[in-house]
This record gives structure tokens, sequence and C-alpha cells, in this order.
């Protein structure tokens, strides 16, 4: 519960207001609105939406061991794609720095993040329920993260001109 709480704390800014996880990706994400889509419809959030309800199904089931498999994927996942993210929007300078302190901040977090996994994950018993429970987590969560990025480009791909 230790680490739990530590990433808990680290997405709540460390105690100040102005670094929630949540009020900077805000504003990372009024940085890219310039390139945002105008038509109708394409600014559906149904990508996010199903993720959240994937997401759900590890998170809200009421398995402890199938949820720490989730976060185990989450935060190793999240490692990576705010590595990539972080390499792509840097071969620009037209988003403002001040929308990239997410960014920023979380390619560093999510290496904590991602190294603190390795200690949770030698939490789960190595055998028996709680370690299939743990893998099945896992395993809905990389679905789940991966089905994201494919519905993000099903929805780029549907704007894009032909």
């Amino acid at each position: 519960s230790s680490l739990l709480a530590k990433q808990l704390y680290d997405e709540l800014g460390n105690g100040k207001a102005e670094n929630i996880h949540r009020v900077l990706l805000e504003r990372f994400v009024a940085g890219l609105e310039p390139w945002s889509p105008r038509e109708p419809g394409a600014r559906e959030l149904r990508a996010g939406q199903r993720l959240a309800a994937r997401a759900g199904e590890v998170f809200d089931h009421g398995q402890p061991y199938e949820a720490i498999g989730g976060l185990i994927v989450a935060e190793i996942f999240a490692k990576n794609m705010d590595h990539c993210l972080g390499e792509e929007i840097r071969r620009q300078s037209l988003v403002p720095p001040e929308a990239l302190v997410w960014l920023d901040i979380h390619e560093v977090l999510e290496i904590n993040h991602a190294a603190d996994s390795y200690e949770l994950a030698l939490l789960v018993p190595g055998e028996g329920e709680p370690l299939a429970s743990a893998w099945r987590g896992a395993r809905k969560l990389w679905v789940a993260m991966w089905g994201f990025l494919d519905d993000v480009l099903e929805a780029a791909l549907a704007v894009q001109p032909v």
C-alpha cells in the first residue's frame, strides 16, 4: 500500500495544487488545441471512453491482485508511451514549453513508477490464485491499452482527408 500511496501522492502534485497531474494534463491538451480536429464529431472521446470501460473491468472488479496486475502493466505501458510521446513532441517547437510540464514530469515519474511496479510484483504470491489473478489483470489492461491506441488511430484516420 505504501507504493500505491507514493504513486498517488506523485499524481496529486506532491502537496502542490498547481502540480496536480490532472491540471498539468489539461494544460498540455490545451497546448495541443491548435492541431485539434475541427469537424463535428471528430472530437469524440470514444477511445478514452472505451479505455475507461476496459480499465474498469480490471480496477472495479473487486479482485485486488487483478488490479495490482493491471496497475503494473499500466505503469510500464505509461513509461513507454510517455517516452515515445516526448520524443515525438520535441521534434517541433510550436507547442509552448509551459504546456509540456505534464510531459516533462511524467517522463521522469513513469520511470520511477515502472520501477516501483517491479517491487509491487515481488509482493504478489508466486503461485496459485493470487498470481493467476494478477496475470489476468495484467493481460486485460495490456489489451485495453493497445485497444486505446487502435481506437486513437481509427479516429485519426477518420478525420484525415483522402
